[in-house]
């Protein structure tokens, strides 16, 4: 699964299990690919998330506290994701094509995440007073800036179609 992805989206994605095995928990979850998304320090996801003030130690302690397991693992998928984690991987996929990219990155798994809405990385960032539809309006920026050539100073132009979100530059 992991051969579509950017390098900086591979490199959050092998932190994520990274942790999840840290805190002994036979599964990658959505939890555990945020904090990915924090650590990884070069994609849009790092620098949306970062400046809404989400921090990696915040995220880590959340899941130690709320989720981690005393002594025990959880369900553990073909891939080591958790369902719902595969879920947001290939919708974010899905993003990424929708978008017209070969790759999936990390502001594709973000807006995946956030799309989803009922995964346990949303509800983390909900508790810790992230507002998710301003860091889901700053992603798509951001992955217009980055990716289709805007410069900063363009009018990037947020719409609805669809039922869905979309940024354009004009």
């Amino acid at each position: 699964m992991q051969s579509r992805f950017t390098n900086n989206a591979q490199e959050a994605l092998n932190y994520a299990s990274r942790c999840a095995g840290r805190l002994k928990q036979g599964y990658v979850g959505t939890e555990h690919i945020l904090a990915g998304l924090v650590k990884e320090q070069e994609g849009v996801a790092h620098r949306v998330l970062s400046d809404n003030g989400l921090q990696l130690q915040q995220i880590l302690d959340m899941i130690q506290e709320l989720i981690a397991f005393e002594n025990g693992t959880g369900l553990k998928e073909r891939e080591g994701y958790s369902p719902r984690a595969k879920k947001i991987l290939e919708e974010a996929h899905r993003q990424a094509a929708r978008f017209g990219q070969k790759e999936t990155g990390t502001e594709h798994i973000l807006l995946a995440m956030i799309r989803e809405g009922e995964n346990v990385a949303v509800r983390l960032m909900n508790t810790m007073g992230i507002n998710l539809q301003k860091v889901y309006v700053e992603t798509l920026v951001a992955r217009m800036i980055l990716e289709d050539g805007a410069a900063p100073g363009d009018t990037v132009l947020i719409s609805l179609e669809q039922g869905e979100l979309a940024a354009s530059v004009k």
